[in-house]
């Protein structure tokens, strides 16, 4: 029960954050805009190099 939770807790965290991101480019380091023309590859990359607990807590911070 505990893993699932917690499971549903990061998918929320990572849908939250790419949300947020898809609508703030500008927001992005502008070193990921570079590396695709797709603005959906360059929200998921730097989702992606994040580490948990700094997506956690940015989560915290943002609102969509």
């Amino acid at each position: 029960q505990s893993k699932e939770r917690e499971s549903i807790a990061a998918r929320q965290v990572v849908h939250k954050l790419y949300t947020y991101f898809k609508q703030h480019l500008n927001e992005l380091p502008p070193e990921y805009m570079r590396l695709s023309d797709e603005i959906e590859r360059c929200v998921v990359d730097y989702i992606a190099g994040m580490t948990d607990q700094y997506a956690i807590n940015l989560s915290k911070t943002i609102s969509i």
